[in-house]
C-alpha cells in the first residue's frame, strides 16, 4: 500500500507544511518574481494565469499538470511536446504601446490587431499601472483642461460638459483622467461657485433692506432663511461668514446704538 504520494502534504508538530518538491517550485519562482511586470512574464511563459503564480508564492499547493507546465516554463524541465512558444503578456502589452505611438488613436490599434477600442485602452491602462510605460502618451484630442475646468465653473455639472462640448460622458471621463482632473478639484470649484452665490445673494438681501440684516431679521422671509443654510454649509456659522467678509454684527451695532443712547 502506498502510504503518501510524492505531491502530498507532510503534517508535523507545527500543523501542515509543503513538501520538498513544492518547497523547491515556491523557491524558483520567488527568485524571478519580484514585482507585477515579473508575475505577468513568468506567468506568460509559463501559460498558467498570473492567480497561479500567487497561489505558489503564498505556499499554496497546485495540481501537478500546473506544476510541470511552471518547471518548464522556467526551465528546470524540457517543455512538453506540440508547446510553442509565445509572446509573453509583457511584450503584447509593448506592442500595443507601440502601436499607440504610432497610430495615434485606440481605434486604429483595434482595427490592427482585432481588439475593440475599449479593450486597447484597458490593455494600456493595464501597463501604465504595472509601470511598464506611460499611458496615454499622445495628448488627448478634445477640450483641453482649461476649458473643461472653465465649462464646469459656468454650469457646475459633467452632464452639461459632456453636452456642451459634444462628448459622451465615457468620452468626458477619459479626458478628466488624461487631464489629471480629481473629483477634489471639482468639489473644490462646486463649494466656490456656492460661496459666490451665496455672498450675491447676502448682497442683494442688504440693497433691498438698506442693511446689513441680523440673524433674526434673516429668519423672517424664505430668502433669507435660504441664506441661512447657504452660509451654514459654506462657512459653518452665520459668526465665520460675517468674520470671513469682515461684516460688522448687527447686533454688535445695535448695542453700541443703545449705549451711546444711554
Amino acid at each position: 500500500m502506498r502510504i503518501a504520494g510524492e505531491n502530498m502534504l507532510h503534517l508535523n508538530s507545527g500543523g501542515v507544511t509543503l513538501n520538498e518538491t513544492e518547497a523547491s517550485l515556491f523557491s524558483e519562482v520567488a527568485r524571478v518574481v519580484r514585482d507585477e511586470i515579473d508575475l505577468l512574464e513568468v506567468s506568460s511563459r509559463c501559460r498558467v494565469n498570473p492567480t497561479t503564480l500567487r497561489k505558489i508564492l503564498e505556499e499554496r499547493p497546485v495540481s501537478p499538470p500546473t506544476e510541470k507546465k511552471i518547471r518548464a516554463g522556467l526551465g528546470l524541465t524540457p517543455p512538453p511536446g506540440g508547446i510553442l512558444s509565445l509572446p509573453s503578456r509583457v511584450d503584447q502589452l509593448c506592442e500595443l504601446y507601440r502601436l499607440y505611438q504610432e497610430k495615434g488613436t485606440l481605434a486604429a490599434v483595434g482595427r490592427t490587431v482585432g481588439l475593440s477600442r475599449e479593450r486597447v485602452r484597458q490593455l494600456l491602462v493595464r501597463g501604465t499601472q504595472i509601470g511598464l510605460f506611460e499611458y496615454p502618451a499622445c495628448p488627448p484630442s478634445g477640450p483641453s483642461r482649461e476649458k473643461i475646468l472653465e465649462d464646469y465653473k459656468n454650469f457646475l455639472s459633467l452632464n452639461a460638459v459632456a453636452g456642451v462640448n459634444r462628448l459622451s460622458m465615457a468620452a468626458l471621463r477619459r479626458l478628466c483622467q488624461s487631464h489629471r482632473i480629481t473629483r477634489e478639484e471639482l468639489e473644490q470649484i462646486r463649494n466656490e461657485r456656492r460661496r459666490i452665490a451665496c455672498i450675491d445673494l447676502y448682497l442683494s438681501i442688504v440693497q433691498e433692506m438698506g442693511h446689513h440684516p441680523t440673524t433674526t431679521e434673516l429668519s423672517t422671509s424664505k430668502s433669507g432663511r435660504s441664506l441661512r443654510w447657504q452660509i451654514g454649509r459654506g462657512w459653518g456659522s452665520i459668526e465665520a461668514f460675517r468674520s470671513a467678509l469682515r461684516i460688522p454684527s448687527p447686533l454688535n451695532k445695535d448695542l453700541s446704538g443703545a449705549a451711546r443712547k444711554m
